[in-house]
């Protein structure tokens, strides 16, 4: 015996069929999408991969280690400390070293475990291969006795032709700090350093403020 549907229902019916048909996937439209999104991983791949090569290359330039230094640098000059006169603190510089102390970081403060929170920092050059400079950072702390002492040194930057430093004292520019327990206003860098087979010159002032 046929059942009739009413023509109300009719359309319900049809749409049913269609969702039903259309719950799975055929064997190529799976195949299909493997293969989008292979393509699509592999271009990402790709890219990073691109991206991490180019980043390592930029970060072992020299332009990519001045901008380093001059963190650090600005850091360092901004932190520096001198006290009363005839004390041990002092700011000590001339036109390719520096010497003075400065006062730890925040974070170094939150996580040292009885260490005294000022240090005593020296740039310096010194003449390396082919004729060319390089400059070095020591730290150390500064209370801790002479015998107990870590010396922490590294390379800042090489390849230099030439590297100055000067300081401002509110009225000019000095080749030599003669003050010894009053800060400079200002410091300025002067780097002259050889890239592949050009020379790259750099000016630049960093005060206090």
């Amino acid at each position: 015996m046929k059942v009739k549907l009413k023509k109300s229902y009719l359309p319900l019916v049809m749409l049913e069929k269609r969702i039903s048909r259309k719950k799975s996937f055929t064997l190529l439209e799976l195949i299909l999408a493997v293969a989008i999104y292979s393509v699509i991983i592999l271009v990402l791949v790709s890219g990073l991969n691109l991206s991490l090569k180019v980043y390592k290359r930029m970060k072992d330039s020299e332009v990519f280690r001045v901008g380093d230094f001059l963190d650090e640098f600005s850091s360092d000059f901004r932190s520096s400390y001198v006290f009363v006169k005839n004390s041990p603190i002092k700011f000590i510089a001339s036109g390719n070293s520096l010497k003075f102390i400065r006062v730890s970081s925040l974070s170094d403060n939150l996580y040292r475990k009885g260490e005294c929170e000022l240090k005593t920092v020296e740039y310096l050059l010194a003449k390396g291969e082919n004729n060319l400079w390089t400059l070095y950072r020591k730290e150390r702390l500064f209370f801790t006795p002479s015998e107990k002492k870590k010396e922490k040194q590294e390379e800042i930057l090489n390849s230099l032709l030439s590297f100055r430093f000067s300081y401002f004292d509110g009225k000019g520019w000095k080749s030599v700090w003669d003050s010894p327990y009053k800060l400079p206003c200002a410091v300025r860098v002067e780097i002259k350093l050889k890239r592949d087979k050009r020379i790259e010159a750099l000016s630049t002032v960093i005060d206090r403020i």
